[in-house]
């Protein structure tokens, strides 16, 4: 019920082989067993009328056939990561039922190179007729980082279910070096999304978040969940976010809660497959482009779109501007 694993490591050089790992798998809050309870951490699973809710880290927790047996909030603080994933929530509570435990988190710091050919993971524990456990943290520094890894995973756990329970959000991690870097967010071997639920749709969490930085820029965000509807969640704790580009793409969805500013600063901002969404309920910063390409961006009532005069929407990016939403500056052209 406490952030008990926490795996720092600190040298000048370290080697990941093939076959071997750093693993923090479902070392995060620890599971329910029992009946009818929420999961533990920050971002635990709300169980009622013998649902089981996924649990939150960077993606929202999955929901459940009950209104009131929810996803885990998101609270990941990603210009200052040092949490774990929380643990699914329990329904009834049969015998072997037991929600999935969160992933847990480590900080690995190299002087010089880091060459990782084997495994990287902190994915959250499966749901046993229960909530699934939401991904971990992964922090690295590094004056290199070599090598291509088997897998590195921040995933959700499923929700191995037929009672109609949440999977686990993704979780957090974050890639920073000064020199070169072969680790790419974007190939097959990375992996974030949310947890399965009993079906897809609000059952499935939301997807992990990944920032990957070269000292001295602000870097490039990821928010990939693999064909989910689900939403996940930036929080920061100087209230806003800064980075260079960022891609939202196989249905994930980055939610921009009030009070909460999303900067992108390149004059290409968005990458994606046409598939992810921005909805903005705080401010969304994108004052250096004109585009809107590669996903949806999505004004709720308090949102703020800082623009420019003109804005060009292409055959794959939408723009939704709801009621008591504000545009930044007056529109030219559309």
């Amino acid at each position: 019920s406490t952030q008990t694993y926490v795996l720092m490591v600190s040298a000048n050089d370290v080697t990941i082989n093939a076959g071997g790992a750093i693993n923090v798998d479902s070392k995060g809050y620890g599971p329910r067993t029992g009946s009818q309870a929420n999961g533990y951490g920050p971002g635990a699973g709300i169980s009622a009328y013998g649902y089981g809710g996924g649990a939150a880290h960077a993606g929202n927790g999955g929901g459940t056939n009950s209104a009131t047996a929810i996803g885990g909030t998101a609270y990941c603080n990603i210009n200052s990561l040092n949490t774990i994933g929380s643990s699914g929530a329990i329904g009834r509570g049969d015998p072997g039922e037991t929600s999935g435990a969160g992933g847990g988190f480590f900080y690995l710091s190299v002087t010089n190179t880091l060459t990782v050919n084997g495994v990287i993971t902190a994915d959250g524990g499966i749901g046993v007729n229960a909530g699934g456990g939401a991904g971990g943290g992964i922090k690295i520094y590094a004056g290199v980082i070599a090598g291509t890894p088997q897998s590195f995973t921040i995933t959700g756990g499923n929700a191995n279910t037929s009672e109609g329970t949440g999977g686990g959000g993704g979780g957090c991690s974050v890639i920073e070096y000064i020199t070169s870097n072969t680790i790419s967010a974007t190939s097959s071997y990375f992996q974030m999304g949310g947890g399965y639920g009993y079906s897809t749709g609000i059952r499935r969490g939301g997807a992990g978040g990944v920032l990957i930085k070269r000292v001295g820029t602000n870097g490039d965000f990821y928010l990939i969940n693999g064909g989910s509807g689900a939403v996940s969640t930036v929080t920061t704790s100087v209230g806003s976010l800064l980075v260079d580009s960022a891609m939202v793409s196989t249905s994930a969805k980055l939610y921009i809660s009030s009070g909460v500013t999303f900067t992108v600063s390149s004059t290409n901002p968005f990458l994606g497959d046409g598939t992810g969404a921005i909805k903005v309920y705080g401010t969304l910063d994108t004052s250096k482009s004109s585009v809107i390409d590669n996903l949806g961006v999505e004004l709720y009532s308090g949102g703020v779109f800082i623009n420019t005069s003109t804005i060009n929407i292409t055959s794959d990016g939408s723009l939704t501007i709801n009621t008591s939403s504000v545009l930044s500056a007056t529109l030219n052209t559309l």
